[in-house]
């Protein structure tokens, strides 16, 4: 197991072998201005669309999602797309 980012690791060298794991995307949502961020209306639903779509093109069965789970409008947010409340935090079958 690694841990990314790990204590004493430089962020560029724990991104660096992030992005080159085979089971990782990086997506990034930009707009005319460049990176939008994640406040504007629509960013976020997006991106979780496209991960939940990209995840059946690649064959997986689950989606786990880390969250903080003490903001009800999240629990929320996510049971819309699918997931459901768990121990770990959310997760859904596809």
């Amino acid at each position: 197991m690694r841990l990314f980012g790990a204590p004493g690791e430089p962020l560029a060298t724990a991104l660096q072998a992030l992005m080159n794991a085979p089971h990782v995307a990086l997506v990034v949502a930009e707009d005319d201005n460049g990176v939008a961020g994640t406040a504007r209306r629509g960013v976020t639903s997006a991106l979780l669309s496209w991960g939940i779509d990209e995840a059946r093109r690649r064959g997986c069965a689950r989606i786990h999602l880390d969250s903080g789970l003490t903001r009800g409008d999240l629990r929320d947010f996510y049971s819309r797309f699918g997931f459901e409340y768990s121990y770990q935090g959310f997760s859904r079958v596809l």
